[in-house]
C-alpha cells in the first residue's frame, strides 16, 4: 500500500519553541510544523526555548512530531557587533544548538525546513542533496531599512543599517540554495523575485488559529472605545506605536473616545506610555483579549515598519471588531476600502476617522460583517496544510 505522505522524514529548525504562541510569528511558526507534520512521516523540531515563559503543550500535532530544544543565550554587545550574521540569530547559535542539529541532520532528512531568518544559522550544515526550503516572515532587510529610516537620529538607526546589510547577504545566500521559498505576502513574493531573482517562492499565507467570537451588534450600550493590539516586544512596534500616539493620542481622547493598548511589551516601555499618556488604558498582556475586542467599537491597525499584520487583522475581524487602517497593511486580503475596512492612507489624520465614525452604528457594523465574510476561508487550517502539501512536493521534485 503506498505511503499517505510525501517525505518519510523532515527537520524544521525555528527560533523559538511556539507554545503558546503568544505574537504573530509565533503563531505563523505554530501552524507550519502542523502543516508539515501532515506531509511527513517523521518530523523533528528544533527549537530553542526563552527564560521567563512557561512552554505550553502543543494540541493537536501526530505523534509523529519530535521536539528538541535548548535554552536562548542572550548575545553581548560586542558579539552583536563583531558578527557576519543577523543579529535576529544570534540568541539562538549555540554549541548546544549546533550539537542538535548535527544529531539530527546525521539521520539523513529527505527535507530540511528553515523557518525563520532568527534559524538560518543552520542552513550551512545541510547536504546539497537534502530539499531544502526557507520560510520567511517579512522581507527582514527592507523592514531594518524602514527602522532606520524612522530612527530619531543617525547614531540610534545605524546598527539597524548594518543588520540590513548582514540580512541582505544571508538572504541572498539562502534563497540561492534553497529549492523553494515561502513568502507570507504577495508583496514580499514581489520583492523576493525582484532583489534575489528567485524562481521557486511560494505564497504561504498563515491561517487564523485563535478565537471567533460569535457575531455581534455594536450599538450604544457598547463603550465608545477603540483598541489598538499587537505584540511591542521588537523595536518596531514600539516605534510604530509611539509615531501613532504622537499624532492621534490627543485628538482621539477630545473626540470623546477611549483609547485601550492590549499586547505584550517590555515593563518599561509599557509604564512610558503610561505616564507620558495616562488617560489611556494601557493593559499590557491580556489573558482575553475577546474581551477587550467585545468592548471596544472600532481597532486601528497601525505602523510603518515590521510585520504581522495579517494576523492582527484577522484578530480583528474573528473578534467582531471594525478595522480601521492604512490599505497597504490589508492588501493581502484583498480587503475593499470602506466596504471591508475603513480606509485611512495617511496614519497622522486616524483620529479624524474615529471622530467621524465612532457613533455610525449602521457602519460600523456593515463593515465588520463584511470583513467576517471575506475573511471566512482563512479561519481553517485545511488551507494552509493543502498550501504546504504544495511547498514539499515542489521542492522535493526540484533539482
Amino acid at each position: 500500500m503506498p505511503s499517505p505522505f510525501l517525505a518519510g522524514h523532515a527537520l524544521l529548525v525555528t527560533r523559538l519553541y511556539p507554545y503558546p504562541p503568544h505574537d504573530g510569528a509565533l503563531q505563523y511558526s505554530s501552524q507550519l510544523i502542523d502543516a508539515l507534520s501532515r506531509c511527513v512521516d517523521r518530523l523533528d523540531v528544533i527549537c530553542a526555548t526563552e527564560a521567563g515563559r512557561v512552554p505550553a503543550q502543543p494540541e493537536g500535532l501526530p505523534d509523529s512530531v519530535q521536539f528538541h530544544t535548548y535554552p536562548a543565550r542572550q548575545p553581548s554587545l560586542t558579539s552583536r557587533i563583531l558578527t557576519l550574521a543577523p543579529n535576529s540569530s544570534l540568541r539562538f547559535i549555540t554549541d548546544q544548538a549546533k550539537a542538535i542539529l548535527r544529531d539530527c541532520l546525521a539521520e539523513r532528512p529527505e527535507l530540511v525546513v528553515i523557518d525563520h531568518v532568527g534559524a538560518t544559522w543552520a542552513a550551512s550544515e545541510v547536504s546539497r542533496d537534502q530539499a531544502l526550503i526557507y520560510c520567511t516572515h517579512n522581507n527582514e532587510c527592507l523592514t531594518r531599512l524602514s527602522i532606520f529610516r524612522h530612527s530619531r537620529n543617525f547614531l540610534v538607526g545605524a546598527p539597524h543599517l548594518v543588520d540590513a546589510a548582514r540580512l541582505f547577504m544571508r538572504d541572498r545566500r539562502l534563497l540561492g540554495r534553497a529549492r523553494v521559498t515561502t513568502v507570507i505576502s504577495k508583496q514580499d513574493r514581489s520583492t523576493h523575485e525582484r532583489l534575489f531573482g528567485v524562481d521557486r517562492c511560494i505564497h504561504l499565507p498563515p491561517a487564523y488559529s485563535g478565537a471567533i467570537t460569535a457575531p455581534r451588534t455594536i450599538d450604544a450600550t457598547t463603550p465608545r472605545q477603540v483598541c489598538i493590539i499587537g505584540s511591542f516586544d521588537w523595536q518596531a512596534k514600539r516605534n510604530n506605536l509611539l509615531a501613532f500616539l504622537a499624532n492621534n493620542a490627543q485628538p482621539i481622547r477630545a473626540a470623546g473616545a477611549e483609547l485601550v493598548i492590549a499586547g505584550r511589551g517590555e515593563a518599561s516601555f509599557l509604564d512610558h506610555l503610561r505616564s507620558s499618556y495616562p488617560w489611556l488604558q494601557v493593559l499590557g498582556e491580556v489573558d482575553d483579549i475577546g474581551a477587550v475586542l467585545e468592548r471596544s467599537r472600532l481597532g486601528i491597525l497601525q505602523g510603518m515598519a515590521g510585520g504581522g499584520f495579517r494576523m492582527t487583522a484577522l484578530t480583528y475581524v474573528f473578534g467582531g471588531c471594525p478595522i480601521l487602517s492604512r490599505s497597504d497593511l490589508v492588501a493581502d486580503l484583498d480587503f475593499r476600502p470602506e466596504i471591508d475596512f475603513l480606509c485611512c492612507e495617511d496614519e497622522k489624520s486616524i483620529h479624524a476617522v474615529v471622530k467621524q465614525i465612532i457613533d455610525d452604528f449602521p457602519r460600523l457594523n456593515e463593515i465588520q460583517k463584511s470583513a467576517r465574510r471575506k475573511c471566512r476561508e482563512f479561519a481553517s487550517p485545511d488551507r494552509l496544510r493543502a498550501l504546504m502539501a504544495d511547498v514539499v512536493s515542489t521542492a522535493l521534485g526540484a533539482r
